[in-house]
């Protein structure tokens, strides 16, 4: 997944692909969800989650937390050797060695001198001296709204004007953003072809399938992409280690390291084997009912480019008549493998206000 680092104010879909790029990256070094919502709030607050915008109206902000002036933000990438500055990547990490890094780039700053300043906007006495490790683990089991509270007065550091800073914001913001969390975002299924044409994931040379002239429509080739896909939603960049053979060689073919079972789960691959001519079918699980039924995305060798299917366990997820069922590979890079009838994301809209230079008084 790519991040959309355009200089300007993002929309909701293109805010969610960024959020999910910032959820798979800090969920991989453990920071707790409600901590990870009160970041969104704010970065939504200062910048609807693009790296690359310039603040509004002068002041000279920049990027996901409009770092003020944008030479902060430039000199603690040369002080932690990461580039560019421009880089969403870059900027997430920027933000954590910010918070519990050395002296030469930590922003965050607890005293009762700066927690005091917004109790006005929020801010309470608790949050006096709390650490950067306390906030990012949540060790005190706050909530996301109030954790977008100390986040802005520790770390963001706004006006203290609530009208100004509209710290009401950044909290209903974090409880969105918390709200999508919980709806298990890390996996986002696919129902239709939509974007599949010219995707690298099945029209490049890394897939050894459209490398060797077995592209689409092909049950491995789609199956391998989709694979892949998955794993760069989550924000990895890694090429899967999948079986290269006919799709009934998949699952026995543990040297791709991947666990296997008989319990479906999102992105997993399911896989039956050929009997007698048959070559084996591949497909991958994209939903989870209620009942225990599964959807499953699929391409056909000779046949459909791209098809949905529901199987039932009651009969062993019977694709076809003379397919055996043989089990389910799982990719290790899904950050949550829920059991699911999807429900409907809240939508909501947002207020972008102008970051104020954060205050540089130390107490």
């Amino acid at each position: 997944m790519a991040w959309i680092s355009d200089d300007r104010y993002l929309s909701q879909s293109e805010m969610e692909n960024n959020a999910n790029i910032i959820i798979a990256y800090y969920r991989r070094i453990g920071i707790d969800d409600r901590t990870i919502a009160a970041i969104l709030g704010n970065m939504q607050a200062e910048s609807t989650l693009s790296p690359g915008l310039n603040e509004r109206g002068g002041g000279g902000g920049y990027g996901l937390v409009q770092w003020t002036p944008k030479s902060d933000l430039i000199n603690a990438c040369n002080n932690l050797v990461l580039s560019p500055y421009t880089s969403g990547d870059v900027q997430i990490k920027v933000v954590i060695q910010e918070i519990i890094g050395n002296s030469s780039v930590r922003q965050w700053y607890t005293s009762q001198a700066f927690i005091q300043n917004y109790y006005n906007s929020g801010a309470t006495s608790d949050m006096i001296g709390i650490t950067g490790n306390n906030f990012l683990y949540n060790t005190m089991e706050w909530t996301p709204d109030k954790l977008a509270v100390l986040f802005m007065a520790g770390y963001e550091r706004p006006s203290y004007d609530p009208s100004i800073n509209h710290y009401q914001n950044r909290k209903q913001y974090a409880l969105n953003w918390y709200n999508y969390l919980s709806g298990n975002v890390s996996f986002i299924p696919r129902l239709t072809s939509d974007g599949m044409s010219g995707s690298k994931y099945w029209y490049s040379n890394s897939n050894p399938f459209y490398a060797s002239n077995l592209g689409l429509p092909n049950c491995t080739c789609y199956a391998w992409g989709r694979f892949w896909e998955i794993t760069e939603q989550n924000g990895y960049n890694d090429l899967p280690s999948l079986s290269i053979g006919n799709a009934e060689e998949w699952y026995p073919y543990t040297s791709d390291g991947y666990e296997r079972g008989s319990t479906p789960q999102l992105g997993a691959i399911i896989c039956w084997e050929g009997v007698g001519s048959g070559a084996g079918h591949v497909a991958v699980v994209e939903q989870i009912n209620e009942d225990g039924t599964i959807v499953t995305s699929n391409s056909a060798w000779g046949g459909s480019y791209f098809y949905t299917q529901t199987l039932s366990p009651n009969n062993d997820y019977t694709w076809s008549s003379n397919y055996i069922f043989q089990g389910f590979i799982y990719n290790p890079y899904i950050q949550t493998i829920p059991i699911i009838s999807k429900k409907k994301r809240n939508r909501y809209n947002f207020v972008l206000f102008n970051r104020r230079r954060r205050l540089k008084q130390y107490g």
